[in-house]
Formats: structure tokens, sequence, C-alpha cells
């Protein structure tokens, strides 16, 4: 009887012993509060530190990347996203900004507008401007300046400045009929206007478009040559016999 008592005592003293540890377990367990994750893009590494050590967490560098939106030595990302709840004593691991991507930008001054765009494409240039102006001078849909300069630094906020051409000039076609070729070349040059010859000779004797049509400048004018006419000059010969008779018949 007396072991029954001695073992039904020791089983309650051991359930008791449980129950306190496991009070005990359950308080440390739930004696740690849930902290919600402070926004850690954007800040220094020291003020980073101090906004995690005020919550008792703490932080670990999990590498570096480029970026150009965020400084060198500052942090773009971090693990456990913004408002997320988690434990005191936790570790928060952050991608450091290594700054932009150092490129020298290409010279895309002189190109075709289509060669420019190939360029950019091979040196990730992925967003650019494009204005275009009239110029007498510079080619249609060729760049003529372009910001940043060549083998400035960077590679973002390009504007290229491509040529829209001449404005067109119009104007009444001048008369070429009967003017000799140099004559008509020169004037055509001054005009913009560039001649086809058709035939041979020295002097024109049609046109097309005709004398008075509209056309634009750097338009084609056909010219048809011929040759000067020359006059033909009768010359009369005479008998020396028929001169001889004259003088003896005179005498």
């Amino acid at each position: 009887m007396r072991t029954f008592y001695r073992l039904t005592l020791l089983f309650t003293v051991f359930i008791a012993i449980v129950f306190v540890a496991a009070i005990i377990a359950f308080n440390i367990f739930t004696s740690t509060s849930s902290i919600p994750v402070p926004d850690l893009s954007g800040k220094s590494l020291m003020d980073a530190t101090m906004a995690l050590s005020d919550k008792r967490l703490y932080l670990k560098i999990g590498g570096e990347d480029y970026s150009t939106d965020v400084p060198s030595g500052f942090i773009m990302k971090q693990d456990i996203p913004q408002g997320n709840k988690i434990k005191e004593g936790r570790t928060l691991s952050v991608i450091l900004s290594k700054g932009p991507y150092i490129q020298y930008m290409p010279d895309f001054t002189g190109v075709n507008i289509k060669e420019a765009q190939a360029i950019a494409a091979k040196n990730n240039i992925k967003s650019y401007r494009i204005v275009t102006v009239h110029s007498d001078k510079i080619e249609k849909d060729k760049v003529i300046a372009q910001i940043p300069a060549p083998e400035e630094k960077g590679n973002k906020d390009l504007s290229l400045l491509v040529s829209d051409g001449a404005y067109d000039t119009t104007y009444y076609c001048p008369d070429f009929a009967g003017r000799p070729i140099a004559e008509a070349q020169e004037l055509a040059k001054s005009l913009g206007i560039e001649l086809v010859l058709n035939g041979t000779g020295n002097k024109i004797s049609d046109q097309q478009p005709q004398t008075h049509s509209i056309i634009k400048k750097f338009s084609k004018v056909t010219i048809t040559l011929k040759d000067d006419e020359k006059k033909e000059e009768k010359i009369e010969l005479k008998d020396p016999k028929d001169s001889k008779e004259s003088k003896e018949i005179n005498h």
C-alpha cells in the first residue's frame, strides 16, 4: 500500500514538473514580440544599422549590384519586404548599390538615323529622344548633334538632333532653250536643279518640264541638245577660158 502511495506521489511530482517546464518554455517563446520590418531602401549602412538596432534586429550585406537610381553604397533591396512581421534577433540581408554602370556615349553625329538606332541598341541604350530640324547643309535623316556629347560618361537621357532636309523651295522652271550647255548648267546649279542631257550638240532645243512649269529645288530637268546650224556658203567657180575670151572681145 505504501508503494502505491509512493508511486502516485512521484507521478504527481513528475506531471507538475512537466507542466511548469511547459509554462516556462511557452513564456520564453511568446515573450519575443513580433516586429514590423522597416523600409531600408535608399538608406546608408549606418542609418539602416541604427534603424534595426532599435528593434533588436541585425543587418547582413547579401551582395552588390549596379543602379542608376540608388547612389553607390546605399541599400537597393532587402530580402524581407517592408511591413512583414518578424521576431527579435532576426537578421535582414540587403543588396548594396554600386552606382550606375559607367559607359561612354558613342558618337552618332553624321550617321543615318537607322544606323544610329542600331548603335544605340548595341550599346544597350534603350531610351532616347529624336528631334528633327530642317537643314540646307545636312542630308535628310542624318544626325546633326547629340546630348550627351560623344565620349561623355553615362548612357541615359540621349537626345539626337536629326536633319529633316531643306525646306521645299518652289519656283518657275527657267527657259533653257537656245542657251549654251555651260550657261544652262551654271543657271541650274544656282537654282539647285539637276540637268539631264539628252542627245548630242552644244545648244539646247527643248526641255522637260517646259518653261514656267512649277518645280521644286533639287528637281530634274531633261534638256535636248542639238548642233549649231551652219550657213552654207555658195562659191561660183569661173572657167579661165571664159575670162580670156571676154578680154579678147573687149579689145
